[in-house]
């Protein structure tokens, strides 16, 4: 599993989006940002432990999407 693939489990877990629909943001922002790290492998046992500690971090992971949300509809006029 990569740091994309955990990255993209939890947005769509913290957002309620499809999976798919993440990547493509996610695919979109790279072009911008650059990749990162996030094509690096990770161990198995690395992988299960990172994604279950997100996990309990869903609800301030919601709320920081909110807010980033909130802002781009006040500051860029988005619906």
């Amino acid at each position: 599993m990569t740091n994309r693939d955990i990255y993209c489990i939890i947005l769509s877990e913290a957002s309620g989006k499809p999976r798919s629909e993440v990547e493509a943001l996610v695919e979109a922002m790279t072009g911008i940002a650059g990749r990162g790290n996030l094509d690096v492998e990770l161990p198995d046992a690395k992988a299960q432990t990172l994604l279950a500690d997100l996990r309990k971090e869903l609800p301030g992971i919601r709320l920081w999407l909110e807010q980033g949300a909130s802002m781009a509809r006040k500051d860029w006029g988005l619906p």
